[in-house]
């Protein structure tokens, strides 16, 4: 596809300069996309980790605090009733972060993707012109 886009527009001048100015021009764009398509890669997955820490130190300081709960307890019975709210609310929380964790890989995949789907469309909308 490119060598169509090159060939179009080195067909409509004969000077080399102005060939070679079209090729720098397509190239420098393509550079910026793929930039662009970078840049919003890595601020995804520096968005994805913060999300992953931030959601395991809360469970750490939860399990901590079961932990010392169960210290507290006198009975079996009181223990087990700990174990079982607890377990009843880490399993919300992860099906939340599970849920959480595949919107932003949504959202990161769409924001990589989009420049360069913008600039293939123009590209392929603009050949024959």
């Amino acid at each position: 596809m490119p060598s169509k886009i090159v060939q179009t527009s080195a067909s409509s001048s004969t000077d080399p300069s102005a060939q070679l100015a079209s090729v720098a021009a397509l190239n420098g764009a393509t550079m910026e996309i793929f930039t662009q398509a970078c840049q919003a890669y890595a601020v995804g997955m520096a968005t994805l980790s913060s999300e992953v820490m931030s959601f395991a130190n809360g469970r750490v300081n939860q399990d901590v605090e079961l932990g010392q709960a169960l210290c507290r307890c006198g009975k079996w019975s009181d223990a087990m009733d700990l174990q079982q709210d607890w377990m009843h609310q880490a399993t919300q929380e992860y099906l939340g972060e599970a849920s959480r964790l595949i919107d932003l890989a949504s959202k990161v995949a769409k924001d990589n993707w989009e420049p360069i789907y913008e600039r293939a469309n123009h590209t392929l909308t603009n050949l024959d012109t």
